[in-house]
């Protein structure tokens, strides 16, 4: 709120290029010999992606505390992660981020690749639904706040979290339970979510090195995390152009744009700042429960051993109930030509398809989305657990030419 910022406390500062050099080294020996490396970002992390910081010279709050208009950014569904988001990506997919705590709301951590078990959304996302009664959450390629909500301070669900707003997407339900799905974006005098805060508070403790991205460090309680690793004896570094309360605290303290820093550190660790593709995380397995009896016929449930017979589902999901109808045009099934017929064309969720049967074989699922792009992926029916599935990644746009990744062909019509 504009009210949280103190004017006075808004100048920025930038290393000079032979004290940014020397530091940079040092963040490099402290990133390479971390045991449980832990980030911390704020706002400041997604400027570069033409999305406004709030307590920067230029900030939401700032201006709104000097009476005047913020400036409009970019909308978030059309921002793309920043240099800095890709390099927590790489980090983390080689095993030394362990975990990201996160101030942003605007999805980008999520988008980059950062896996759901390694982030704490402190603020929420404004892409992530979630259930109430359940827990179950679904992310949307779409922002899912509603900015008028007719059941503003009439819910009372709501009412008991925060006096003034309702969470409520009047138009979804719950898939699992069909009650009121809600937005899961945290509003001031607003409780974090307890689930997120502990992990945060758990890796922090954890920490050895924290790593501190474009916050100012003003808003409670996230900000307690990073002393929290200090106080158990971690290294904290602090990478932001404003000083913060926690400078004194800092082991190395960085005045410099995050997407700088990121770029001379992965240049000083030799390790590459991956290009964002646009992606969504899918899933493909089977399901199957064992039957007592009844096969498609009595020929082939007189032939076919009790122990054999299985109605099986075989499908394909997006991760965290991720919305994948705005890219699938169809998801073609290939089946054993013993089935009839042994093509099956699904054009809407759930992508999936039921039969009853009793031997295994490979299953060919072509998926083609609405940009022409056709991706193709093959899944060995398995009877062994109740649920099999492989985690895919689904490109949404052409990177290679019949490039060949984890056993997956993407081609181009």
């Amino acid at each position: 709120m504009a009210t949280t910022v103190d004017l006075n406390e808004i100048e920025e500062f930038e290393d000079s290029p032979a004290d940014l050099e020397v530091k940079i080294k040092k963040l490099a020996h402290l990133v390479g010999g971390s045991k449980h490396l832990v980030v911390f970002t704020g706002a400041g992390i997604s400027t570069s992606a033409s999305i406004p910081d709030y307590r920067g010279p230029n900030g939401v709050w700032t201006l709104k505390a000097q009476g005047k208009k913020p400036k409009a950014g970019r909308s978030f569904d059309d921002a793309i992660p920043t240099p800095c988001h890709m390099t927590l990506k790489e980090l983390q997919d080689r095993d030394i981020l362990k975990y990201v705590v996160s101030q942003n709301v605007d999805g980008l951590h999520r988008r980059s690749g950062i896996l759901k078990e390694r982030i704490s959304e402190l603020h929420g996302n404004c892409y992530l639904e979630v259930c109430w009664s359940c827990n179950y959450e679904q992310l949307r390629h779409h922002t899912v706040r509603q900015k008028s909500n007719p059941l503003n301070g009439k819910c009372k669900p709501c009412l008991k979290r925060v006096p003034h707003f309702c969470h409520c997407i009047l138009s979804d339900k719950c898939v699992k339970c069909k009650t009121q799905m809600r937005d899961s974006i945290i509003h001031f005098g607003e409780n974090l979510p307890e689930k997120a805060l502990d992990l945060a508070y758990k890796n922090g403790k954890k920490a050895d090195v924290m790593i501190v991205f474009g916050s100012s460090l003003r808003v409670s309680p996230a900000n307690d995390i990073p002393e929290e690793t200090v106080e158990k004896g971690g290294k904290l570094v602090i990478v932001n152009l404003q000083k913060t309360p926690l400078d004194g605290s800092a082991h190395l303290r960085i005045f410099a744009k995050t997407d700088l820093v990121c770029e001379m550190l992965m240049r000083e660790l030799a390790m590459p700042i991956p290009q964002f593709i646009p992606h969504r995380i899918i899933y493909i397995g089977n399901k199957h429960e064992q039957l007592a009896s009844q096969l498609p016929t009595p020929k082939e449930a007189a032939a076919t051993p009790v122990e054999n017979k299985h109605r099986w589902t075989v499908y394909l999901r997006g991760e965290s109930g991720t919305d994948l109808t705005p890219f699938i045009a169809h998801v073609d099934f290939h089946l054993h030509s013993s089935f009839s017929p042994p093509l099956v064309t699904v054009k809407a969720p759930p992508y999936e398809v039921t039969k009853i049967g009793w031997g295994v074989f490979q299953v060919k699922i072509v998926v083609v989305q609405n940009n022409g792009m056709v991706s193709e992926y093959k899944h060995e029916l398995d009877f062994s657990r109740e649920d099999t599935y492989t985690k895919h990644t689904l490109y949404l746009q052409q990177t290679v030419s019949d490039e060949v990744e984890e056993g997956v062909k993407h081609i181009s019509l």
